[in-house]
C-alpha cells in the first residue's frame, strides 16, 4: 500500500516545490525597471474611475535634502511605488481608512527602510491628502499627494519646490 502512495506523494512534494519557487520569482520586484525620483515625477499618472487611478506623492524624507516623487494606485486601497532622490527605490500599500479612520500607508525601500505614513484628505475622489510619518531609520516624511500636486507647490520663483525644513528643494 505504501509503495502505491509513493509515486503520488512525490509527485505532491514537486508540485508544491514548483509552486513555492514560482511565488518568489514573482514576488521579486522587476530588476529591469529603471526608477528614479525624477522619472516617477514625470511619469504618466492619470486620474480614473477604476482601481487603475493614480495619485501622484511628493514626500520630504528627514532633514538633509532627500525627497521622495511617486504613485499611488487604486482606489480606497491600492499599492504605492516610486523613488528617493539618492536613487533607492521603494513600494508599499495604502489604504484610506484604516482602523482609527485616518489614512495610511506603509512603504518599505531597498535599502531597508520602512515606515509608516498617517494622511488625511483633502478631495478623496483626486487623492489630494497632506500627512506625515516616519522611517524606521528615524528620519521624518512629511507627503502632499494628488495630480496637481507639483503645481500646488510652485513656490514664488513658479517652480515646484518640496517646502522640506529651511530651505524648499527645487523639484523639477
Amino acid at each position: 500500500m505504501l509503495r502505491s502512495l509513493t509515486p503520488a506523494l512525490a509527485s505532491l512534494c514537486l508540485l508544491t516545490n514548483a509552486t513555492a519557487a514560482q511565488e518568489l520569482r514573482l514576488a521579486r520586484p522587476d530588476p529591469v525597471e529603471k526608477r528614479t525620483a525624477e522619472t516617477e515625477l514625470r511619469a504618466p499618472c492619470e486620474m480614473t474611475e477604476t482601481v487603475e487611478n493614480c495619485a501622484r506623492i511628493l514626500a520630504c524624507v528627514g532633514d538633509s535634502g532627500l525627497w521622495f516623487a511617486g504613485r499611488a494606485i487604486g482606489r480606497g486601497a491600492g499599492v504605492l511605488k516610486g523613488a528617493l532622490s539618492d536613487g533607492e527605490t521603494c513600494g508599499g500599500t495604502w489604504t484610506e481608512r484604516n482602523w482609527f479612520g485616518a489614512g495610511q500607508a506603509d512603504v518599505t525601500c531597498s535599502n531597508g527602510a520602512s515606515g509608516r505614513v498617517y494622511f488625511t484628505y483633502q478631495d478623496r475622489w483626486t487623492g489630494t491628502a497632506t500627512g506625515n510619518g516616519t522611517l524606521s531609520d528615524g528620519n521624518r516624511i512629511e507627503m502632499w499627494s494628488g495630480n496637481r500636486v507639483p503645481e500646488f507647490l510652485e513656490n514664488t520663483t513658479g517652480k515646484p519646490a518640496l517646502p522640506c525644513g529651511e530651505a524648499a528643494i527645487p523639484i523639477s
